[in-house]
């Protein structure tokens, strides 16, 4: 097993250990830092190319984006700001490395920031506030409101996944000014599906969205610029599972390529992963479902055959394998408090 180092985010109270910075050396887990000044950083983004971390602190009704480095060989909070809006649960950072999206979920709004030369957030150039339409869309208790879950900057559009409007927003984007352009382009799903997380295939010609509260994942083939076709629509779930209405609350959660023939999602409440084999023509094929082996399964991260699984209820990361085609359970795992998001640090 390779050996490699990574940061845990969580759902941890100021004074406990709410990031952690560890290591895997191709046995064990290691802690080799901690920082406790962060209430519910609940998602985590390294900056591509400076030694920095972003973080959410999901607060309400005003959360706050966060930006921590190592200083005195220790990680610190080195700058904060306000996020506009309730709950921010998700961190992009444009393909240039200038802007960072920051989504907030109960506030229904998508922050934009433009960075200085050293990474650190130097304004906001955009905020997109989305409404409540007329229409019932499917699940009174969800999507009562909009919820902005995540978004995605490529070359020209940034996608933006609104569960509780259940629809994904797709907006032009100037990359000079920093702000968004409302085309009205988006993607629509049936009632009560709530789309949460987003993948592009590796060339761009496919399109992956995951839906929280049904635990699909549909497909879709580009027909243009941003023209997309659903192609197919898949579960999450094994066939005989349908304890949907006790988890409409906490269902499928992440969705990440390990590589360009191998899409993973993860869903709570039936507490697993799907494995899905992806064709040359986008479809997915072979799936296999296991066991997160603990309660509440959010986030995944994929480092070559090796995958971690944070089990937010379980307050654990667990480490399985792939063998051949199929993943199997190691007696290797970890503690952490209420984990809900893994990222790789890479080598510098």
């Amino acid at each position: 097993m390779q050996g490699f180092g990574f940061y845990v985010g969580s759902y941890a109270q100021p004074g406990e250990k709410g990031v952690l910075k560890c290591a895997f050396d191709g046995e064990r887990f290691e802690m080799l830092d901690y920082n406790d000044e962060l209430h519910n950083p609940s998602w985590l983004l390294p900056h591509p190319e400076k030694p920095l971390l972003y973080a959410v602190e999901e607060l309400s009704p005003e959360g706050r984006l966060a930006v921590l480095a190592a200083v005195n060989g220790h990680l610190k909070v080195l700058h904060r700001t306000s996020t506009r809006g309730a709950d921010p649960c998700h961190i992009a950072i444009s393909p240039d490395k200038r802007h960072l999206f920051v989504s907030n979920y109960t506030g229904g709004s998508l922050a934009v920031y433009e960075l200085d030369h050293d990474g650190f957030p130097a304004q906001m150039t955009d905020f997109i506030q989305h409404h409540m339409e007329d229409s019932q869309v499917g699940n009174p208790v969800r999507q009562d409101t909009p919820h902005i879950h995540f978004s995605l900057c490529d070359k020209t559009h940034v996608y933006v996944n609104d569960l509780g409007l259940n629809k994904v927003f797709i907006y032009g984007w100037d990359f000079e000014k920093g702000k968004l352009i409302d085309h009205g382009k988006t993607l629509e799903f049936p009632a009560g599906s709530g789309p949460r997380h987003l993948a592009f295939s590796a060339d761009g010609r496919f399109l992956y969205v995951l839906c929280e509260l049904n635990a699909t994942l549909h497909v879709f083939r580009r027909n243009g610029d941003v023209d997309w076709q659903r192609v197919q629509v898949v579960s999450t779930v094994s066939e005989d599972w349908n304890d949907f209405e006790r988890f409409t609350w906490s269902c499928a959660a992440a969705i990440h390529f390990a590589d360009r023939h191998t899409l993973y999602a993860s869903t709570r409440g039936h507490n697993s992963l799907a494995c899905f084999e992806v064709g040359e023509d986008g479809l997915l094929g072979h799936r296999q479902i296991i066991s997160a082996m603990g309660e509440t399964p959010r986030d995944f991260l994929t480092v070559g055959d090796l995958l971690l699984v944070a089990n937010q209820d379980s307050d654990s990361v667990q480490l399985f394998k792939r063998i051949n085609r199929n993943y199997r359970i190691t007696d290797v795992s970890m503690k952490a408090k209420h984990p809900t998001c893994l990222c790789i640090i890479k080598q510098k």
